[in-house]
């Protein structure tokens, strides 16, 4: 079973790179707009009730996608954009989370 520090941690990469696209593209600073905050929020709860998160590190490469259509391009517009970006802004979070990609790919 995931730790909670583990779902922590996801946690604030989820929100560390909605926040660097909320900045860039919707003009905020210390915030997320509503936009924004609302797809956190149902992000959040998404991972928050996910039974498969021990198995994936991303849920993009999950074979069961429990996010909306619309929340799923927008999340992945969101990764896309924030995902090379995340190395400027939160370096050590960013090798973490890439460490963490390397050892799910090793796994399969």
């Amino acid at each position: 079973m995931l730790s909670d520090r583990e779902l922590r941690r996801r946690e604030r990469v989820l929100k560390s790179m909605i926040q660097i696209y909320c900045r860039a593209h919707h003009g905020t600073h210390d915030m997320l707009c509503p936009s924004c905050e609302r797809l956190h929020g149902y992000a959040e709860q998404r991972m928050a009730s996910c039974s498969l998160l021990d198995d994936r590190f991303f849920c993009s490469s999950c074979d069961v996608h429990c996010y909306g259509p619309d929340e799923r391009q927008q999340i992945g517009t969101i990764m896309r954009y924030s995902g090379r970006r995340m190395v400027l802004y939160h370096p050590l979070m960013a090798v973490s989370h890439l460490a963490g990609r390397l050892r799910q790919h090793n796994r399969s």
